[in-house]
């Protein structure tokens, strides 16, 4: 297991694709520290991996359209981020984060404003959304 730093330089400016491309970077088991800034949402983790936002000052933010973070694998922890800006599509049920069929899930301590569903778990077994203030 090894750790991924992706570092935002100022908190103004938007990471188009660093995540999503540090996320595709990793290995299995892998963590992602993310420091302070805001960065591109839309993202697809399929992989067992963590991301960790040590003091939810990294921000991921969707472009308004669709889920902000949408896990396709088991053995995924988001932990201590701010996520934002989802869809509003009640038929594609939006979410901040979404997960179908996966294990071992843990959403632990994050801050989620702004999207019109939180956490959409379908068929998710043997997982954990724990502390997270949603509003």
């Amino acid at each position: 297991m090894k750790k991924l730093y992706l570092i935002a330089l100022l908190s103004t400016v938007t990471f188009a694709n660093d995540l999503q491309n540090a996320i595709d970077s990793a290995s299995n088991g892998d963590i992602i520290e993310l420091g302070s800034g805001i960065y591109s949402g839309n993202i697809i983790i399929n992989k067992p991996i963590t991301i960790d936002g040590k003091d939810k000052s990294a921000i991921i933010k969707g472009d308004g359209k669709g889920d902000v973070i949408k896990i396709t694998s088991s053995g995924v922890k988001l932990l201590n981020l701010t996520i934002e800006n989802s869809g509003n599509s009640h038929t594609t049920i939006d979410s901040a984060i979404s997960c179908d069929k996966a294990s071992k899930i843990e959403i632990i301590n994050n801050s989620i404003k702004d999207s019109l569903f939180g956490v959409n778990f379908k068929q998710c077994n043997d997982s954990k959304i724990v502390d997270n203030f949603i509003t």
